[in-house]
């Protein structure tokens, strides 16, 4: 996933959206399990077999909340990584759910590296890959037999 890169300017840039964040890192410190749960749920919109989404808890539970709330902070505020998307010089695929909070942050960082293909899909949360594993397939598959078979800037 395509994060918003701007780091610390975010704070000041999404003051409401920084606050309702900073809210939950305790509740995620006090209430692991029933955070991630509840996390599940939020990336997750399809039914899951029996079992999956107790494995991904478990999974997260692996992480010591301080350690993942550490994480999340060097993650959504940490370094500004917008002048590095203008640096990426090779394809790139973004996968995004359309219905995504976060898509026009995603669109416009996509547009910042110069052979990027976002693409968009429908009826998903934030984990695609689980929600729309077959139009995530899909979409990697094609994005792979569409590479050039020869690197960029290379003569054949």
């Amino acid at each position: 996933m395509l994060r918003s890169p701007t780091g610390a300017e975010g704070i000041v840039a999404r003051p409401q959206e920084t606050a309702a964040q900073f809210k939950m890192f305790p509740v995620y410190q006090a209430h692991q399990e029933e955070y991630l749960r509840g996390m599940m749920g939020a990336i997750i919109s399809k039914p899951q077999p029996e079992g999956a989404i107790d494995r991904l808890v478990a999974t997260g539970m692996k992480t010591p909340s301080t350690n993942g709330t550490a994480m999340l902070v060097a993650d959504l505020f940490g370094v500004n990584r917008t002048a590095a998307l203008k640096k990426i010089d090779c394809p790139t695929l973004i996968i995004a759910s359309a219905k995504s909070d976060e898509l026009a942050r995603q669109q416009a960082g996509a547009a910042e590296i110069s052979h990027a293909r976002l693409e968009e899909v429908e009826d998903a949360a934030h984990a695609v890959f689980v929600d729309q594993p077959a139009r995530f397939s899909e979409l990697l598959e094609k994005f792979v037999k569409d590479l050039p078979t020869t690197p960029a800037g290379s003569t054949p």
